[in-house]
């Protein structure tokens, strides 16, 4: 085993590091975007409103931060809890080149946020299936937000919000679940979306971090 080896398997443990990034799948035809819980060289753990079948296989894309370009590859589910809303899926035909490249960003990133936060101000509606209610956004990354509101939920929580990015004419629409309450509201992790809500999203920030 050579070195690089042998630190890639410390550093990248079988059952994954506990990390969030965006990631994009399609099962059956169905797209979501959503963020992961767990990712290593051999498989990722998704969130995932409505998880997918064992034994589905599905087309997964990984949005590593400062990475250049999404790393694409299917993957078999073996694993989906409609209690936890996850799904666990074993890459099948990733090559080496693709393994290497998520265990090199594993060992570059500490804690789980991977994305970075961008401060901002903007209108969101948050519902639950009862109510609806407004917040304040004041900070933005790709895998999730944090929403100042009178009204914070329990942390497990999910929610559909609708925000306005600037220069858009209709808000977008996405589901997100409550990973933090803190005083003064909380924090959300993205676990459904559009393409275009991504594309919009990651265009934004690309230019407000400029």
């Amino acid at each position: 085993m050579t070195a690089m080896a042998a630190t890639s398997r410390v550093n990248d443990p079988e059952n994954g590091a506990q990390i969030v990034v965006p990631v994009r799948y399609v099962a059956r035809g169905r797209v979501v975007q959503s963020t992961s819980l767990r990712l290593s060289s051999e498989a990722v753990r998704v969130r995932s409103p409505v998880p997918p079948g064992v034994g589905l296989l599905v087309a997964v894309k990984l949005y590593l931060p400062h990475r250049d370009g999404p790393l694409m590859a299917e993957a078999l589910v073996n694993d989906a809890s409609f209690g936890d809303a996850a799904f666990t899926a074993e890459f099948t035909d990733l090559p080496h080149e693709g393994r290497a490249r998520i265990a090199t960003f594993l060992q570059s990133v500490s804690g789980r946020r991977a994305c970075d936060r961008v401060d901002v101000r903007m209108p969101i509606l948050l519902r639950d299936a009862f109510a609806a209610s407004d917040g304040v956004v004041t900070n933005l990354s790709a895998s999730g937000l944090f929403v100042e509101t009178d009204a914070p939920q329990d942390v497990g929580s999910r929610l559909r919000g609708e925000v306005c990015l600037p220069g858009d004419a209709e808000p977008h629409q996405f589901e997100a679940e409550v990973v933090r309450v803190a005083d003064r509201g909380m924090g959300l992790q993205l676990v459904g979306g559009s393409d275009e809500f991504r594309v919009r999203l990651t265009g934004y920030l690309a230019n407000h971090a400029a």
